[in-house]
């Protein structure tokens, strides 16, 4: 569990470094993002499969949307 979240601290500096460069109003949606893996993550702690699948949905969606405004 460790290395998943020295994984994701690894991802989130790398899109906030692509949010600075790019600009823009991914900002917020990078917050957003982040938001829901942070959700996902608890829901995975706490052994709430239903939340956590949900969550999986919500975090695709949302890295989906995040990518295309930094593409």
């Amino acid at each position: 569990m460790q290395q998943e979240r020295r994984q994701l601290q690894t991802l989130r500096f790398d899109i906030n470094n692509l949010v600075e460069t790019r600009g823009g109003g991914s900002k917020a949606e990078a917050k957003s993002f982040f938001a829901s893996i942070e959700k996902m993550d608890f829901a995975i702690r706490q052994k709430d499969q239903a939340t956590a699948k949900a969550a999986v949905v919500e975090c695709q969606e949302k890295g989906n949307a995040l990518l295309k405004t930094l593409a």
